[in-house]
């Protein structure tokens, strides 16, 4: 390779080198951009949603203003958590798309609070209206501007580039240390017939190692694949998925020393007949706050997981099913709901289902609201005689 030939390589290398890094920053830069005016579009039209149902929150039905706002909410995969508030102390509604995402007491919120974005990707939008009545509302929102699955993308194919760039200056660099050719000799076909050998023997190595690739990238991908989380016919948690996630909340639970419920909500017909599926998880993800701690369990039988909640506000909540019902003019249907809860226990995932599935066996016509109430100390008493045995 001549000196004009390097000092080329070496000027496009610089380029290459600085140029591919700079473009996708730019990119990367764009993208968030235009997230964050797309966020920007959807919290106007939160704002002006919460606005026009502001007299809801004025008479003291959240679950009025939840339905009306609920459907936009859900709509952008952008937002990740959205907290309304009147004042200090008084949270009206509060959503989002992860529980732990949700500040841990909304009760001890201050006037103008502003909810925390830990990602660099993530950013904040808030707003202070006044409502007819003169009520100051507080609206705070995180979202999602740039999502990481883009910026893989700009990485992958900023290394693709690098890549390719990196074995057109090998080849170049091979093709410069060949030797010129010579005359040829008596003995050039004994020569030749080696080289072809050789060539043929490093062909039928590269394809077994091809083979190899090819064979352990598919493994990599089977062994990533995981099992479906959300089932399609009610766009609740799979069953299955239950008590592992309990068993984690429960653990999160003791050791932050707060209470935890679970309900078993089952919704029949007047003839016995359970309730659409799809139905289902559209009525119970309406009404509880989490998405990803709601499960469908059997035909007509959803099961909620409620952090923080004492049993007698899980069993207030689970009152609040007949309004839902009535609201979607589904009066011909009856809720039955069975509980439990932590109680201050370190009870295991699999005795809380049951105590809380035998309340909702146990409930009927006149009694269609049962909660498991356990006593601390008869269950210390329980794990010690076990213990001991």
């Amino acid at each position: 390779m001549g000196k004009t030939a390097r000092i080329t390589l070496i000027l496009v290398s610089i380029v290459v080198f600085v140029g591919i890094p700079l473009l996708i920053a730019l990119r990367i830069w764009d993208a968030a951009d235009s997230g964050s005016s797309t966020a920007e579009r959807h919290f106007a039209r939160i704002v002006t949603l919460t606005r026009e149902h502001s007299e809801k929150l004025d008479r003291d039905a959240p679950e009025e203003f939840a339905s009306a706002i609920g459907p936009e909410v859900r709509q952008d995969e952008r937002l990740v958590t959205l907290v309304v508030a009147e004042g200090p102390g008084r949270i009206d509604y509060a959503w989002s798309r992860f529980r732990h995402r949700l500040p841990h007491d909304l009760d001890a919120l201050e006037a103008g609070f502003r909810l925390e974005t830990t990602p660099p990707w993530e950013r904040s939008y808030d707003r202070n209206i006044v409502t007819p009545d003169g009520n100051r509302i507080t609206i705070s929102t995180v979202y999602t501007v740039l999502s990481r699955n883009v910026v893989f993308q700009f990485l992958r194919d900023g290394l693709l580039a690098v890549l390719a760039f990196a074995l057109l200056v090998l080849v170049a660099l091979i093709a410069s240390l060949r030797p010129p050719a010579s005359i040829e000799s008596n003995d050039s076909p004994k020569t030749d017939t080696h080289h072809d050998d050789k060539r043929s023997t490093v062909s039928d190595t590269s394809g077994r190692e091809n083979k190899h690739d090819a064979h352990a990238s598919a493994s990599v991908a089977q062994s990533t694949q995981q099992p479906p989380l959300v089932s399609p016919a009610s766009g609740l948690s799979y069953a299955t998925h239950l008590e592992r996630r309990l068993a984690r909340e429960l653990e999160r639970a003791a050791e932050n020393d707060l209470n935890l419920s679970l309900l078993f909500v089952r919704i029949t017909d007047n003839n016995g007949r359970h309730i659409d599926e799809k139905l289902l998880g559209t009525l119970v993800l309406e009404h509880f706050p989490f998405e990803d701690l709601v499960f469908e369990y059997a035909d007509g039988t959803a099961c909620a997981v409620l952090p923080g909640y004492e049993l007698d506000a899980a069993l207030r909540k689970a009152e609040r099913m007949w309004t839902l019902l009535r609201r979607h003019d589904l009066g011909a249907f009856h809720a039955r709901v069975g509980a439990s809860s932590r109680n201050g226990r370190l009870v295991e995932a699999e005795r809380i289902i049951n105590e809380a599935f035998t309340a909702l066996e146990k409930a009927d016509s006149k009694s269609n609201i049962v909660g498991f109430q356990p006593d601390p100390d008869r269950y210390r008493r329980y794990i010690a005689s076990k213990l001991e045995a």
